[in-house]
């Protein structure tokens, strides 16, 4: 037996290979995860380069520390994001298959599957983290870095990345389906991050701080401070190790509870449903898909994080309306912190919404696949149209109650004024269209995977490239346009003998940043209308309905499909 097998168990090393040779999706994936940090240290070589030219005397230090800032965030959301996609299905997939009740009823233990799993699982990650690892040793070479630098910079995300997935195991082994474990985990990653984010404020929470990996990146590269990112070491390995037990002892109980073993009276829930319209798919994910749609952990999670909201929005309402009926021209000192953190946690809310769509829309048609009702929804008369705006609209209608609880906390923080109405705006834009291209992406993602994990990861996989891909257009084609448009008022100023030219000067900022938010939810939208376009042409290719079709009948079927056009068989 190799020394894996004597650490981790007798099916590590089968795990480990079944980890290395994975189909074509996932090799594109892990060439893929080098891209931002590729592209990041081009752009600070080829800055350091051209500036050098124009003035000999530049020192490259802070911008081969910004490049090197940037590549090691880079690596950290990939750690957060992908380490539970890519492990939260490692339990669960088991009892989707059926296979979880073999390997309990072998000789294997319980730390032998979780170990195993575990193990296999994270060498994913591994690969995927080993992308950027040459890069970020050359910023850091470049930068004259020490040892004790290096192994924190390399450390911190390996750590992150164990951490998210121990937490990741131990909700795959309590949940009944890998969708709900993502999403509970997400869920806590983000409390997280809020957490040690506003810890300063309260002296008796100070060491939930070394929970924010990102805090401690900028004291390790510019000062070699490696004291904070030890620490956060330490606290996501503690994470990765508590969850890692927290599987082995809950995974026998736990899957006896969700088969029967231990039986469980409860109340059966008796409710009014209205008849069925003339849209049955979209009256079935309305109404019937809609309530279980988050398994228990998610669904108790999500209550507990809408509670937050709507009590955190409640409270700060509360004091705008005091501070109001006094006359104070300012938010009284208690109801301060909360009003901060509503609005300093928009994106991080913004960002769990976002994901709670994808992974919802990730695993509906692998639902139906597992309870035998995909084949029949198939065979029966409804278009691929209407099963894919049933199973689109259904994945935002589920987490209704979490959109209109962020909506409230945000216009909660607008009213305290600790959130810009550009940035509300914005926000809520951003909600919209993210969500939209989510649901596209997962539903897409979901007809043409049939393995959830791999469909959850792959979908928070399309969402980090969206995000980057989206930031990256948006600012170039901003850059352009606000070229263009100043070069034409300049043109105007000077023919016209204006002396408003440095007023328009002056106003750049502002219409950048409407230029810029405006450009990037329509990038969302128009890759959301792409994706429901493509999947409306493929359907019944994907689906199974079909062979395949040239490339000219797809593109004319997506265009047909978006306008609802019928075609001409004649």
């Amino acid at each position: 037996m190799n020394p894996i097998d004597e650490l981790f168990g007798p099916i590590a090393t089968l795990e480990c290979r079944r980890a290395v040779f994975q189909p074509a999706g996932l090799r594109w994936l892990r060439m893929l995860a080098g891209v931002p940090a590729a592209g990041i240290t081009i752009v600070t070589l080829w800055i350091w380069m051209l500036w050098g030219q124009i003035d000999p005397a530049f020192l490259p230090g802070e911008l081969l520390g910004g490049g090197l800032i940037a590549v090691e965030a880079t690596q950290v959301v990939l750690a957060l994001l992908l380490s539970p996609a890519l492990i939260a299905g490692v339990i669960s997939s088991e009892k989707d298959q059926g296979t979880l009740a073999m390997l309990l009823a072998s000789r294997l233990t319980s730390s032998d599957i979780v170990l195993g799993r575990l193990v296999g699982s994270f060498s994913k990650v591994l690969f995927l983290a080993a992308a950027a690892l040459p890069l970020m040793v050359l910023l850091a070479a470049l930068r004259q870095a020490r040892f004790y630098e290096l192994v924190a910079l390399a450390g911190l995300p390996v750590a992150v990345a164990f951490g998210a997935g121990g937490m990741a195991v131990a909700a795959s082994a309590l949940s009944k389906r890998g969708r709900d474990a993502l999403l509970a985990i997400y869920l806590i990653e983000i409390l997280l991050l809020v957490a040690a984010f506003f810890s300063n404020q309260r002296p008796e929470l100070a060491w939930l701080a070394s929970f924010n990996p990102f805090a401690t990146i900028y004291p390790l590269v510019y000062f070699g401070a490696a004291g904070p990112a030890a620490m956060a070491v330490l606290l996501w390995l503690g994470l990765g190790a508590a969850g890692t037990v927290i599987a082995i002892g809950q995974l026998r109980p736990a899957y006896l509870r969700h088969t029967g073993g231990h039986a469980r009276v409860g109340r059966l829930r008796r409710r009014r449903t209205r008849e069925v319209s003339d849209r049955p798919m979209l009256w079935k994910e309305l109404r019937f898909e809609g309530a279980g749609a988050l398994g228990a952990v998610g669904k108790w999670l999500s209550r507990i994080f809408i509670l937050l909201l709507v009590a955190e929005g409640g409270v700060v309402v509360a004091g705008v309306i005091v501070q109001h009926a006094h006359g104070e021209p300012y938010l009284q000192p208690h109801y301060l912190p909360v009003a901060t953190i509503l609005g300093r946690s928009t994106t991080y809310v913004l960002w769990l919404v976002q994901w709670a769509i994808g992974l919802r829309a990730a695993g509906v048609v692998n639902t139906e696949r597992q309870r035998s009702t995909w084949d029949a929804i198939l065979a029966s008369p409804l278009e691929g149209r209407e099963i894919i705006y049933a199973k689109a609209v259904g994945s935002m209608y589920a987490l209704r109650y979490l959109i209109l609880a962020t909506c409230f906390a945000w216009t909660a923080a607008v009213a305290a004024k600790s959130l810009t109405i550009p940035n509300y705006i914005y926000s809520l834009a951003l909600l919209v269209a993210g969500g939209a291209f989510m649901s596209a992406a997962g539903v897409a993602v979901s007809i043409g995977v049939t393995n959830t994990t791999r469909s959850m990861a792959t979908t928070i996989g399309l969402w980090m490239g969206a995000s980057i891909a989206t930031a990256f257009l948006a600012g170039l084609l901003s850059s352009v346009i606000m070229l263009l448009g100043m070069f034409a008022f300049a043109t105007f100023a000077l023919a016209t003998n204006s002396s408003q030219a440095s007023w328009g000067l002056s106003g750049s900022g502002w219409i950048w940043g409407a230029v810029y938010g405006t450009t990037r939810v329509g990038l969302y939208l128009t890759a959301a209308i792409m994706a429901f376009g493509w999947i409306l042409a493929r359907f019944d290719t994907l689906a199974g309905r079909m062979g395949t079709v040239p490339l000219s009948q797809l593109a004319k079927k997506s265009i047909d499909a978006l306008t609802g056009t019928q075609a001409d068989d004649g």
